[in-house]
């Protein structure tokens, strides 16, 4: 968390603009996306309804988002950014078109073992924004891989924050398996 701070404050320095579609750098701007909803998401009044499930417990919860909170509910999209110089060359990037309304990136690691992101697509729909991403981690003693897609929404010219779905398992050595699922929703109440 320590480190996501100052890497949200080092990047607001940056000027990106609220929730805009474009991206900087060699891949999609993840980064300035999540500076842009900073901007946006704690002076809202918006809420989240939020579901986690882990193994077979499940629980539910309504909360009315301070920016800490905001911030630690786009943690996971932020550690999806694979626009950093020591990634470049690192995906292949594919655009898929699915009419005349909707447009796809695929940024897919050429090195799987040695990026922390393993595929990442951007689909843009006249209204709508959606971000997902495979995430594998895997060492000695630890193994994981979960499967976020987040969703905005065009609101007056930018894309807001709408929900997520984060689905995944971790593994440490000597353990069982854990499998989770998180699903948050935004609401005016």
């Amino acid at each position: 968390m320590i480190l996501f701070s100052i890497w949200l404050t080092a990047a607001a320095c940056t000027g990106n603009r609220a929730g805009k579609m474009e991206g900087t750098g060699n891949y999609y701007d993840i980064k300035g996306l999540v500076l842009g909803q900073m901007k946006i998401l704690p002076g809202s009044g918006l809420y989240l309804l939020k579901k986690a499930s882990v193994d077979k417990d499940t629980s539910e919860t309504r909360m009315k988002p301070d920016s800490t909170e905001w911030l630690l509910e786009l943690e996971n999209l932020a550690g999806a950014d694979i626009n950093k110089p020591r990634l470049a060359g690192s995906y292949q990037t594919v655009f898929h078109r699915q009419g005349d309304s909707v447009s796809i990136t695929e940024y897919i690691s050429l090195e799987p073992q040695k990026t922390y992101v393993d595929r990442l697509t951007i689909i843009k729909k006249p209204a709508v924004l959606t971000i997902q991403a495979l995430i594998k981690n895997e060492n000695a003693l630890f193994a994981a891989a979960k499967h976020l897609s987040y969703r905005f929404r065009l609101t007056e010219g930018n894309f807001l924050f709408s929900g997520y779905d984060v689905r995944g398992w971790q593994k440490i050595i000597a353990f069982d398996t854990v499998r989770y699922n998180l699903q948050a929703r935004v609401t005016n109440r």
